[in-house]
This record gives C-alpha cells, sequence and structure tokens, in this order.
C-alpha cells in the first residue's frame, strides 16, 4: 500500500519537465511554443499538445535546442497519455539535439520505468544528474525507482537532495514518507505527510496515507479525521472509504465499516479490496455465509487475490472444515509466497491433525519471514514440545519471551514444558510470571489486526 502505481507517479511527475530545457531556449521561442499549445504542462490538454507541437516540429521554424525543446513536451505529452514508445522516441532525439539538457533525460528515464526497464531508467537518472545535481525534479524520480526497489536508504538520500533544492516540493515529502512508513518509521512518515499538507492544504494523497499512519499506530480517531478530511475533499474515491472503513474495522465499530467499504463497492464493483475488509468484518462477526460471499467476489474480479484466499480459509477453518481450509491457505502462498498468516493458520490445522513435521515447516517459514513475531515461535515450541524434543521448545519459547516480554501465553507455556520436566521451582516462577504480565498487556496501546 505504500507506493503508488507507477504509470499514474509519471503522469503526476512529469508535467512539468519542461520547465528545465526552457531555461536553455530563448523566451520568445518559449513563448511561441506556446501558440502551438506545446507547453508540456498540464494546463493544455495533453492530446491537444501532441497535436500543437506536431505542428511546431514539422513548421520548419524550429531547430537545435528550440526543436529539442518542442520534442521534449511532446514526449512528455505521450508520457502523459501512456504512449511510451513514441515518448521514448521524442525524448531520444530531444537528447541528441540537446546533449547538455537534463530534463529530456530525466523524462525518458521515466519513460524506461514505466516499462519496466529499470536499468535504463536508472542510467538515465544518472546522467540526468550528472548534468544538473541539484535537478529536484529527476532526484524526486530517482528516489521513487529506488523505493520500488526496496533500496530504500537510497531513495531517502535522493528525497533528502531534492527538498534542500526545493524546500516546498510536496511530492517529494509525500514520497519520502512513504518510505519512511515502509520502513516502519512511523514518526517521520507521519511529520513527511503533515509538512506536505502545510505546504499543500488540500492533498488528499497526503491525508490518506497520513490516516493510514495513524491506524498502524492505533490512534484511530486521528486516522478517522484524516480520512474524513480526505473524503471531503475526494468524495468519489473508493480507498478513502475502504482506509476510513479499516479503521472503523480496527476500533470495533461494525456499523460505520460496514457503511464505509458498502460506499466503496458503491462508487467502484470492482474494487476488490472493500470486499476482502467487509468479508473481514463478517468473519469478525462470525457471519461466515457473508464474508465468503465477499471473499469469493473479490476472487472472481481478481483470482491471484492472496487477502481472499487467505480470509476463506480462516472461515473454513473456524467452521472446521479443515481440508477446505489447508486448499485455501495453500492458495493464499502460492500467489503471495511472503504471507506469513497463511503458513500460520496452515501450520496450525497440520499440528492439530498430528502432521507435526508439516506444522514446524510451516511455522518457520512464517518466522523467516517475520523474524520479529513471538507469536509464531510460541506455536512452533508448542509442536516441538509435542513431538519431546524440549530443548528446541524451550529455546523457542525464550524467544518468543525476548520478543515480547509482556507475551502472558509464552510465560505459561514455558512454565507447563518445565512442569512437565519436573522443574517445579521455573514452572512455578513462569507461571507467577504470566499471570503479572498478562495484566500489564491489556494495558498496552491497541494495533490493527
Amino acid at each position: 500500500m505504500y507506493l503508488a502505481a507507477l504509470g499514474q507517479w509519471s503522469a503526476m511527475l512529469l508535467s512539468s519537465a519542461a520547465l528545465v530545457l526552457a531555461l536553455l531556449v530563448p523566451q520568445a521561442r518559449a513563448q511561441s511554443l506556446m501558440t502551438f499549445k506545446c507547453t508540456g504542462n498540464p494546463d493544455v490538454p495533453w492530446t491537444e499538445q501532441i497535436s500543437g507541437c506536431t505542428d511546431a516540429i514539422g513548421s520548419g521554424h524550429y531547430s537545435g535546442t528550440e526543436l529539442a525543446m518542442a520534442l521534449n513536451n511532446r514526449g512528455v505529452a505521450y508520457l502523459n497519455t501512456g504512449d511510451i514508445d513514441r515518448a521514448i522516441s521524442d525524448y531520444g532525439r530531444s537528447i541528441k539535439l540537446a546533449p547538455d539538457a537534463a530534463a529530456p533525460l530525466n523524462g525518458r528515464g521515466t519513460a524506461y520505468a514505466a516499462k519496466g526497464d529499470f536499468a535504463q531508467a536508472l542510467a538515465d537518472y544518472h546522467q540526468s544528474l550528472q548534468l544538473a545535481p541539484h535537478y529536484a525534479l529527476a532526484l524526486n524520480n530517482r528516489g521513487f525507482l529506488y523505493a520500488l526497489q526496496r533500496d530504500f536508504d537510497r531513495a531517502i538520500a535522493d528525497y533528502d537532495e531534492a527538498l534542500r533544492a526545493k524546500p516546498d516540493y510536496v511530492m517529494a515529502y509525500v514520497n519520502r514518507g512513504e518510505v519512511y512508513a515502509a520502513k516502519d518509521d512511523h514518526a517521520h512518515a507521519v511529520a513527511d505527510f503533515t509538512e506536505a499538507l502545510r505546504l499543500d492544504p488540500k492533498n488528499v494523497k497526503a491525508y490518506n496515507l497520513r490516516g493510514l499512519q495513524y491506524a498502524m499506530k492505533g490512534e484511530f480517531d486521528l486516522a478517522v479525521a484524516d480520512y474524513d478530511t480526505a473524503i471531503g475533499l475526494n468524495p468519489n474515491d473508493p480507498g478513502l472509504y475502504t482506509g476510513r472503513g479499516d479503521v472503523y474495522r480496527n476500533k470495533g465499530d461494525r456499523g460505520h465499516a460496514l457503511a464505509d467499504l458498502g460506499n466503496a463497492v458503491t462508487l467502484d464493483p470492482k474494487y476488490r479490496l472493500a470486499y476482502d475488509l467487509r468479508g473481514r468484518v463478517y468473519q469478525d462477526e462470525g457471519e461466515f455465509d457473508q464474508a465468503l460471499a465477499d471473499y469469493s467476489v473479490a476472487i472472481a474480479i481478481n483470482a491471484n487475490d492472496f487477502l481472499a484466499y487467505d480470509g476463506r480459509g480462516v472461515v473454513y477453518k473456524a467452521k472446521g472444515e479443515f481440508d477446505r481450509a489447508v486448499v485455501e491457505f495453500t492458495a493464499a502462498i502460492k500467489f503471495d509466497p511472503t504471507d506469513a498468516g497463511a503458513y500460520s493458520n496452515r501450520a496450525s490445522i497440520y499440528a492439530a491433525h498430528g502432521k507435526l513435521d508439516l506444522a514446524i515447516n510451516d511455522y518457520s517459514r512464517a518466522i523467516d519471514i517475520i523474524p520479529t513475531d513471538a507469536v509464531a515461535y510460541t506455536y512452533r515450541a508448542a509442536v516441538y514440545k509435542a513431538k519431546g524434543d524440549f530443548a528446541l521448545a524451550l529455546a523457542d519459547y525464550n524467544k518468543a519471551i525476548e520478543l515480547d516480554p509482556l507475551y502472558s501465553d509464552a510465560y505459561r507455556e514455558r512454565g507447563s514444558l518445565y512442569e512437565d520436566k519436573g522443574d517445579l521451582a521455573h514452572a512455578t516462577a513462569d507461571y507467577d510470571k504470566a499471570e503479572k504480565v498478562g495484566i500489564q498487556s491489556l494495558l498496552r496501546p491497541k494495533t490493527p489486526k
């Protein structure tokens, strides 16, 4: 959820790419391009710009860097209409005519990124920044590409430099905030989104993303407030209703959650995430038939929707239909091999049916994916205990307690292990500790389920 679609991002960022190249062109010529409606900015519809730029290029009035500017601007228009190959061609011609201009290299880099050719995109961004080291647009774009590749430290470094060059660059704050969010650095993410909103109080995306961060921190009222504002600014976005609906779900407000998720699917009947989350609301309430119906709609919309398979698996497991649950969890894992929850849920079924080695394998896979999951360590310890491997069970209980010193079940289960071994002193100490931390754990802030 933390990064926008590349195609949308390209359209938003390149609308002003012509401005840097315009500095190389006599002002009179730049003005004359405007008479052709060839601006490279969203002040003129992109299709009109393609026509106007084509007339300018074919007029014979322009050569050298002047012609390069017209080609660059048409490349911007092609990119924003999704005609990536023509955009690349125009940027390439512009680069040949004006090899010292940074803008067409930046534009072509984004076009290559939109095609998924990240290596060529990075090469163009690097060259653009060699020509103009403080070119904020190219720094932001390269940072975004690093973020897509999960090279978060380099992404943040580029956003930092972009903001030093252009301190009021709203999109760089939003993008850097998304990277901090991906790093689970909620404080820095919220700070960046807040600064973006100070600069642009009507930035719907920043409200949406800050709302998500507040929700991740368990600050649900602040999250709802941000989603309220975002929906007020853009009442036809199903994603905003879905986000707010999920916050209400985590608050335990079933009525508002169902209302928001219902609004989302009304606005867009194919918005599958809303079906996924509404299914979860029904699932949490034990309304299994409604949950299965929503999960099935989500899968009909996208057969690779691992969340829906996961949800159906949980419902079938709750209904005692364990074979069907295993099939669903297996499908979830197929479509998302990093779905730790599906591994843990499948493992619990294997363990309950005596398939201990399969259970250990699945819990181990879940732990590999989320090494800080104290619950998975505790469950794997129980399977080791069932196999009679007390040493490995004890190691897992110890690790679970190390990860979460307020996890009362881990103390309780470790106490049971000590009791089975005849170590009553350690068992009693763990039982006492479980009782004490059980009260403390109730005071911990709630986080989204």
